[in-house]
């Protein structure tokens, strides 16, 4: 077993991302992007797309799709700069939304501005339901809850108009089709490198499945693989199309994964949940602020197909990550049949590695990823990466 101390380094190389794809948008800009001037040499950039939703029950109309895109000032309102291999999409999970999850406006806990400062144009989606995105109309009816989010609620029980999921995994695929569209277009570029957090994961996979020839390459963080989440989505079964998480669901999961002596600091899943309740204006009028998310089928599932991923992929898991345990993880590294692939694994990590300590070791191993297709001169490998920056490869 190889020991390398890497951390050091890759915090020299510091994150370069190669995310491209080629095709025609059937998006548009439906609104002026607005621009924020931030304190530091990154702007964000708010962009609403338009796309015609694949929605059960929707189908055809307008959906706003609102993207963010952090940068550096020099490089936004430069059309003269070449982006090839300089462009990133993240694809957030089931619970949490795109600016929450990558872009935290806390301390330095912004995977989007680790990559922007170093010279990378980043956008991170909402999915259709989420944040600025549109959410259908099911969403804003509090009939439409469980009985048991209901009671939650402390709701008079009423009549649901909208008893099945909302959205499916393929109408997901075609909101993420239509963002690397409109990216590819507006950004003189042929592929675009995918970022996936959790369900974003699984979603990132099967897309670079179906259109592998649009992606550069691919990073996962928290997700086990699409045959293994789908066994864990089947256990759901909603029977409405909202998902809500509270104040006390979402501090017992995240303590249910902190097993290392500052693993996360005090005061940030504070500063998260804030940042969540801040991107669901209705959900967070409802009961003491809860943040609503779309319920979703599997739906069409079957138009992916692992054995035609070919982009060079990275995986990471964190130690105490029981959602998408290492040995999960490790048996859909195994089933990749790509030619470059990493699965990291990092100690004293959850499920929310973005949030915790550990999350600047990521974010140089997105990197080092993203800039040379290895990590720490390898292209292949599970690695063990401890605390301190040391690896371990098995």
């Amino acid at each position: 077993m190889k020991k390398i101390t890497w951390y050091a380094g890759i915090s020299v190389i510091l994150a370069i991302a190669i995310f491209m794809s080629s095709g025609k948008t059937t998006s548009s800009v439906i609104a002026p992007a607005v621009q924020i001037v931030q304190a530091s040499n990154v702007v964000a950039i708010e962009h609403y797309i338009s796309h015609k939703t694949t929605v059960p029950g929707f189908e055809g109309k307008n959906f706003k799709l609102h993207v963010r895109e952090k940068v550096k000032k020099s490089i936004a309102n430069n059309s003269q700069w070449n982006r090839d291999g300089k462009v990133v999409l993240f694809i957030h999970g089931y619970s949490i939304s795109g600016v929450p999850t990558f872009d935290l406006d806390y301390k330095n806990y912004s995977w989007m501005n680790y990559l922007a400062e170093r010279g990378f144009d980043t956008f991170a989606i909402d999915l259709t339901g989420y944040g600025g995105s549109t959410r259908p109309d099911p969403m804003n009816n509090p009939c439409n809850l469980d009985r048991t989010s209901q009671a939650t609620l402390k709701l008079k029980r009423c009549k649901s108009t909208h008893s099945r999921t909302l959205t499916t995994i393929e109408s997901d695929w075609d909101d993420i089709d239509a963002v690397v569209n409109h990216i590819i277009n507006s950004r003189g570029v042929k592929q675009v490198s995918l970022i996936g957090a959790s369900w974003g994961g699984v979603r990132a996979i099967g897309y670079a499945s179906i259109y592998p020839e649009k992606i550069d390459k691919l990073i996962i963080q928290g997700a086990k693989g699409p045959a293994a989440a789908s066994n864990l989505a089947e256990l759901f079964a909603p029977k409405s199309p909202i998902k809500l998480t509270t104040p006390r669901t979402f501090r017992t999961l995240w303590n249910s994964m902190q097993k290392c002596q500052n693993q996360a600091e005090s005061k940030t899943l504070d500063a998260v949940w804030k940042s969540m309740l801040a991107s669901d204006p209705v959900g967070s009028q409802w009961g003491s602020g809860v943040v609503r998310s779309p319920t979703f089928s599997l739906d069409g599932a079957g138009k992916q197909n692992l054995n035609a991923l070919t982009v060079p992929t990275l995986i990471i898991g964190g130690e105490y990550d029981w959602l998408a345990s290492p040995r999960h993880i490790q048996r859909f590294y195994r089933s990749l049949k790509v030619s470059k692939k990493v699965h990291m694994t990092i100690k004293c990590a959850s499920h929310f590695i973005p949030y915790e300590r550990q999350s600047q070791i990521m974010y140089a191993a997105s990197y080092d990823w993203l800039q040379n297709e290895k990590i720490s001169g390898k292209d292949k490998g599970s690695v063990t990466v401890k605390a301190n920056g040391e690896f371990d490869w098995n």
